[in-house]
């Protein structure tokens, strides 16, 4: 699993190249990044909805689903 958080647009494409966007997240490193810059940086890179949605959430629910709640 991997996070978005102050990874440049570059990285975060050769991250998803290489691993695909199954266990990439969303990431903002607040307070030391800006989540409206963070935002925009993963919405400017124009990748397929189903990908942009995994990655925004998507993944996280996902994650948390597979948790024992217990």
């Amino acid at each position: 699993w991997a996070d978005t958080a102050l990874a440049s647009r570059a990285e975060i494409r050769e991250y998803l190249q290489r691993c695909g966007h199954r266990r990439l997240m969303f990431g903002s490193d607040f307070p030391f990044g800006e989540q409206a810059e963070e935002l925009h940086k993963i919405r400017s890179l124009n990748l397929d909805d189903q990908v942009e949605t995994a990655i925004l959430g998507g993944n996280f629910k996902r994650l948390q689903a597979a948790v024992d709640h217990r």
